[in-house]
């Protein structure tokens, strides 16, 4: 089983709503194992209240999410790493130079225009389901990119 890594910074916004994602729209039957972590997160801090809403909308449950902070053992097993910003993949080449090659933005495999996925944290509902749908995007591509790898 292959494993993918969603990372941003704190584990309670961004990273949970794409591993959520990407679990539901993958389906049962997928080869992958997805996780998150955050790169500053506190271990075991809830999803935000926002976010569990948002991804609710759209039949995602963070309901059990219980943030985590990246260890060593999580980079070394992941396959594909993928991280919201420039500065997390930065923080990659810098602390973990060993796996750069796996670290990719989380828009990066698909067709949408590469940019950094920002932290909805303090933001209105409305500026968590923007956040949300482009999350979604890139795991609809990325979904699409593994597809297509695996024939």
């Amino acid at each position: 089983m292959k494993h993918i890594l969603f990372i941003c910074t704190g584990n309670t916004c961004r990273s949970p709503m794409a591993e959520a994602l990407f679990r539901l729209r993958a389906g049962n039957k997928n080869p992958w194992k997805v996780k998150s972590a955050g790169l500053s997160a506190h271990t075991g801090t809830p999803a935000s209240l926002e976010a569990r809403i948002v991804a609710s909308e759209l039949g995602a449950d963070l309901s059990r999410h219980s943030s985590q902070l990246l260890t060593t053992e999580m980079v070394e097993q992941a396959d594909l790493i993928l991280v919201m910003t420039e500065s997390h993949r930065e923080h990659f080449r810098n602390t973990f130079r060993e796996v750069a090659h796996r670290v990719y933005l989380i828009n990066e495999l698909g067709n949408s225009k590469v940019h950094d996925i920002c932290d909805p944290f303090g933001g209105s509902l409305e500026i968590y389901k923007q956040t949300r749908d482009e999350i979604e995007r890139a795991i609809f591509e990325l979904i699409l990119f593994l597809r297509l790898g695996e024939t």
